[in-house]
């Protein structure tokens, strides 16, 4: 994720012109239209999206709609909606609009590019961005998972989640500089043996799932999660053992 999001969208209205052609008829179908988006995630609205409506996905929303007026001449709206969670404004945002004209024998294309930009929201104090992923601030202090996870909660994060690799070895190396053990926003506390996120999310659907071998194998003991310095992970008790910890606030 970079400093600034940013969306890019292309519309593609084409038409085929003629010396002798006359304007197009109501009846003429309506032409293609193509939105390929140049960032993620992107959710496509499921009908166009208004000022009277609120969009209640997560992700970047785009609508196209593209239709012929009752001269014959062929209209595209646009519409894109970006969620911000409460209390996390997006800032100010700058609208580049172009144009152009394509020809290819007798058919002829306008494209309309549209860009949207905007920096990303505050974030709580000593939080860094790391690798572009997100935003990480590494408490050395010594608690307990249920404490920290209420920590990081209170700063207005979640202890951390690796969702790949790449971010498994940003948090390899903050383990390694916090006496090589940290805590992660993982456990099984609702049903045992099925570990899943803060976030209510399966583990195994988070992209990272490299566990130290023969664990997990705590039982009902043993809830809540670790990780070691070579990014392999551990199951450990949610109240009793006390490691230092990562708290991540996620970019927008």
């Amino acid at each position: 994720m970079s400093l600034r999001w940013w969306l890019s969208i292309m519309i593609a209205l084409a038409g085929r012109l003629s010396a002798g052609s006359q304007a197009p008829t109501a009846a003429t179908p309506v032409p293609t239209v193509t939105v390929p988006v140049n960032t993620g995630p992107v959710a496509p609205a499921a009908a166009p999206i208004s000022s009277q409506q609120c969009y209640a996905g997560g992700a970047t929303a785009v609508s196209v709609v593209s239709r012929q007026n009752a001269s014959g001449h062929w209209l595209g709206d646009a519409w894109v909606e970006r969620p911000a969670p409460p209390g996390r404004p997006l800032g100010a945002l700058s609208l580049h609009l172009s144009h152009e004209r394509r020809r290819c024998g007798d058919a002829s294309t306008v494209v309309m590019h549209l860009k949207l930009e905007g920096p990303p929201s505050p974030v709580p104090p000593d939080y860094h961005l790391f690798g572009g992923l997100g935003y990480y601030k590494a408490h050395p202090e010594r608690l307990s998972w249920l404490e920290a996870k209420k920590v990081c909660e209170d700063e207005g994060g979640h202890l951390v989640i690796l969702n790949s690799q790449e971010e498994a070895d940003i948090i390899k190396n903050l383990a390694a500089s916090l006496g090589g053990v940290i805590l992660v926003g993982v456990h099984d506390m609702f049903s045992d043996g099925k570990f899943v996120t803060v976030h209510g999310e399966p583990l195994e659907t988070t992209g990272y799932a490299n566990w130290k071998q023969n664990e997990p194998n705590g039982g009902k003991n043993e809830n809540c999660v670790n990780i070691y310095a070579s990014g392999l992970l551990n199951d450990l008790s949610c109240d009793k053992s006390k490691y230092a910890f990562v708290c991540e606030y996620p970019p927008l």
